[in-house]
């Protein structure tokens, strides 16, 4: 009994000692202040200085709070005046904001859809060519979207006092295909616009790559024309060889022959096409000659397979005046991507190949950062000066907070020096930029809309950017009006001649790149200190197999400060 007495003493014994020394170690602590650290404050733009060449004038055009990702500068109601067409959502349903006679924008209840519309994007035309303006509209048709339709077009007709877009039957398009992007022209110069659709990975068939798509209208009806773009349908093994994940189109005339050539920007890798416009015995069809002119991708990525980019946009110019089209190329790269993988570049065209030939100049946004992305989405050519020497304007845009509005100001020895944050237009994740005139005095002013994709603390909304610039250059704005050719004159190349000897031409577009927002269709040329000596055209319409040229000479039919240029 006493030994066991004694260990009880023992056990005891040390459990006391225990507990006070538990107790010791949890003692009601010192009290330890906390600095508070304060959150990281992200400038998302823009820079707005008393000396910024483009100010904000948003809130006095009547059109603060409007939130969009696609604009369209279109006159809606024939009333001489651009008005202002958006897409809300990468999925909705146009709005119309007029401009009244004051300078503001007023969202409009009488112009509407005859049903209930939701789009990816738009175009606007007069595509059946009765006087009446048209919209395309456009879906991306992904697994995911609630609703799948093909391409359709709306016709606008008078009802008492408002304009009603309804649907226009004759334009049937059947085919239901991931569209991200589109290109009208007009390749057999028939006077009406034909439909180049890009397609994208088909998620609908676990991401098969599937061909573009021709579509032309013939007697009022649809018809596929794909098979004279050659190659591009050829299967083996159930896989479609050629195609590839197409994210923009746009076209020009590339090689200077009097025909349209058709430009693919495709992405995942894969090699960009430059179909080459050319006319024969059996008709017109187009043959990729994108290797052979440097187009498809850098040297550095020629031997591999998939040794392109992610290619966005290609969209050409004149930049240098030097009478050959150049091309602006865009791409999304990162800091790890591998060398091979294509950068955002300026193509200048060499003119020395019968399908013209390229000198590549790439170009990244790092800001001297080891971990960058460059994610060029659009572009768009204008002189914002009137210097006659064109700019460069890009949609950077989607990983925030390094993704911003880039602008390129070219200098006369026609170095491309960027500007953005001096110009007040360093926005973080543009989306939607249009360019036009909008207070007339001849400078040039931006739309661009703000997204907050990838950072949900940006505020969404729509700019407004006044050209504020103090030059005092001359200018002309040209307006074309086809005939016997399209009525947008979609395919023209427009020479500018002024008195100083210098020689700017410009490609009229329609829609371009993914998911296009649309442009004034009015083209600026500035002219620096020089007057003007005559205007060129040559139009999309062939005369005895040859592309019909006009040359236009003061005075011009004067209409609202545009010179009306109509095909003669």
């Amino acid at each position: 009994m006493r030994l066991y007495f004694l260990l009880i003493i023992i056990f005891v014994s040390c459990s006391s000692s225990t507990i006070k020394k538990i107790k010791d170690k949890f003692k009601k602590p010192k009290k330890v202040e906390v600095t508070k650290t304060k959150p990281i404050s992200i400038d998302y733009g823009p820079s707005q200085k008393k000396d910024t060449i483009f100010v904000d004038v948003t809130d006095q055009l009547g059109l603060s709070n409007v939130v969009s990702v696609r604009n369209y500068i279109v006159d809606v109601n024939g009333d001489g005046l651009e008005d202002l067409v958006i897409l809300p959502d990468y999925y909705s349903t146009p709005e119309f904001y007029l401009k009244l006679e004051s300078g503001k924008f007023s969202k409009s209840k009488s112009v509407f859809f005859e049903d209930s519309v939701k789009a990816s994007f738009l175009s606007f035309d007069d595509f059946d060519k009765d006087g009446n303006l048209d919209v395309l509209v456009g879906v991306f048709n992904q697994k995911t979207s609630l609703t799948q339709r093909p391409l359709s077009i709306y016709s606008q007709k008078s009802l008492r006092s408002s304009k009603v877009f309804i649907k226009n039957e004759k334009f049937n398009f059947d085919q239901i295909l991931p569209i991200p992007t589109i290109a009208t022209l007009d390749f057999n110069y028939d006077g009406f616009l034909d439909f180049y659709m890009g397609t994208w990975f088909d998620l609908k068939e676990n991401g098969k790559v599937i061909p573009d798509a021709l579509v032309i209208r013939q007697k009022d009806k649809m018809k596929d024309a794909t098979g004279i773009l050659l190659g591009e349908e050829d299967l083996d093994a159930n896989i479609y060889i050629n195609a590839t994940p197409t994210y923009g189109v746009s076209h020009c005339d590339v090689n200077n022959d009097g025909l349209v050539d058709i430009l693919v920007s495709a992405s995942a890798g894969y090699k960009n096409k430059l179909w080459i416009g050319e006319a024969g015995r059996k008709g017109f069809r187009f043959t990729n000659r994108a290797t052979e002119a440097g187009f498809s991708d850098d040297k550095e990525g020629f031997l591999s397979l998939k040794g392109g980019g992610n290619s966005t946009y290609s969209l050409c110019t004149d930049y240098n005046n030097d009478g050959i089209m150049d091309i602006a190329q865009g791409e999304v790269s990162h800091d790890y991507d591998p060398e091979t993988r294509d950068r955002s570049s300026i193509l200048t065209g060499e003119g020395l190949k019968r399908f013209s030939s390229f000198i590549r100049s790439e170009y990244i946004s790092d800001g001297g950062k080891l971990n960058w992305t460059e994610s060029d989405q659009r572009a768009t050519w204008f002189d914002i000066n009137n210097d006659a020497f064109v700019d460069l304007l890009i949609e950077n845009s989607g990983y925030p907070p390094s993704t911003r509005m880039i602008l390129f100001q070219q200098e006369k020895t026609h170095e491309l020096v960027e500007v953005s944050k001096k110009a007040g237009l360093d926005i973080v994740n543009p989306i939607g930029s249009v360019v036009f005139d909008h207070n007339n005095d001849g400078k040039m002013d931006i739309i661009v809309s703000r997204t907050d994709l990838r950072d949900k603390r940006i505020e969404k909304r729509l700019y407004v950017f006044e050209n504020r610039s103090r030059n005092k250059n001359n200018f002309i704005k040209v307006f074309l009006e086809g005939t016997k050719s399209n009525s947008s004159a979609i395919g023209a190349r427009v020479i500018v001649r002024d008195t100083s000897g210098i020689v700017q031409t410009r490609w009229v577009h329609g829609p371009y790149g993914a998911f296009p927002s649309g442009h004034s269709r009015v083209l600026h040329f500035g002219l620096g200190s020089a007057d003007i000596y005559e205007i060129e055209v040559v139009w999309p319409m062939l005369e005895n197999n040859i592309a019909k040229r006009t040359i236009y000479k003061k005075p011009f039919l004067k209409i609202n400060s545009k010179n009306i240029l109509i095909e003669q």
